[in-house]
């Protein structure tokens, strides 16, 4: 912006002008929702497939941050966590062809609590960065052989892809798909495959528990509401729907565990009676 456009003549002009241009993608969310999400998703696989990206995890400077931290890890650090993460879910063999890293989160126009749907261990972001730098770091090949020493020994041919599954448009967005070798783009043709029956799926059972979607939705349209409905101005819940549901879910909850109780205490009333046969309510001897 130029130093002209702070005038009270050349401002006023800006601000019309650009507020009207704002105005148009917000009165087109109002007016045809699902076809403006639609748009706009197309337009971001575009820009998504043209620009590549790189993560520089490797710290190459040994000097401080501000705040005495450094920027980045160095192949220790790094083999530290990779060992860490395989350690705590069991992964220490058997390695397939292709392990996926899938973080999650969840993205939606109009949710004031958008970021309680996001990863808690990420601090309520999502996770997808972290997934996308541990398979940097898991497939990097002297992190490889330290953690090798460890007692972790991950063949040649496994690859780790990193993904992010957004759970309010039951999809998932893969991260360097670019770096997965030609000997592994089958695996990761069925893999995806995999990832979007499985979301469509999803979508499906989810669409049961909406208003706005039918019954007796297919798959492939229940994928396409639920998308629709991250970019809707007028669903503050996309993911979750309507608070009235959720609340008889719970209430249901609540009645059957009181009712177990009941069955419960009444269960054990009977085993005491059982027992002590001739003994009455008021007998306290």
């Amino acid at each position: 912006m130029s130093s002209g456009s702070r005038t009270l003549f050349r401002g006023g002009i800006f601000t019309v002008f650009n507020g009207a241009i704002a105005a148009v993608p917000l009165v087109a969310r109002v007016v045809c929702p699902r076809l403006t999400t639609s748009l706009s998703q197309r337009v971001a696989a575009v820009s998504r497939s043209q620009i590549s990206t790189r993560l520089q995890l490797e710290r190459l400077e040994a000097d401080t941050l501000p705040n005495g931290t450094h920027a980045g890890f160095d192949v220790n650090e790094m083999a530290r966590i990779v060992q860490r993460m395989l350690d705590g879910i069991g992964l220490q063999s058997r390695f397939s062809r292709i392990v996926a890293v899938i973080g999650h989160g969840s993205s939606s126009l109009n949710n004031p609590h958008e970021s309680a749907y996001d990863c808690g261990a990420c601090g309520g972001g999502r996770g997808g960065p972290n997934a996308r730098a541990f398979a940097i770091m898991a497939n990097d090949s002297r992190v490889r052989a330290i953690v090798a020493t460890r007692g972790i020994a991950i063949p040649e041919e496994t690859f780790f892809v990193a993904g992010m599954q957004d759970t309010c448009s039951d999809t998932v967005v893969w991260f360097d798909a670019d770096r997965v070798p030609k000997t592994h783009s089958a695996d990761m043709r069925l893999l995806d495959l995999a990832c979007r029956k499985a979301g469509a799926s999803d979508a499906r059972e989810r669409c049961r528990r909406f208003d706005s979607a039918p019954l007796n939705v297919t798959a492939a349209a229940a994928l396409r509401h639920v998308s629709q409905r991250a970019g809707d101005l007028a669903q503050v819940r996309p993911e979750l729907g309507p608070v009235w549901r959720l609340l008889e879910r719970v209430a249901a909850a609540e009645q059957a565990w009181i009712d177990w109780l009941g069955a419960k205490r009444a269960s054990v009333n009977r085993s005491v009676r059982d027992s002590f046969p001739n003994r009455s309510d008021g007998d306290r001897g």
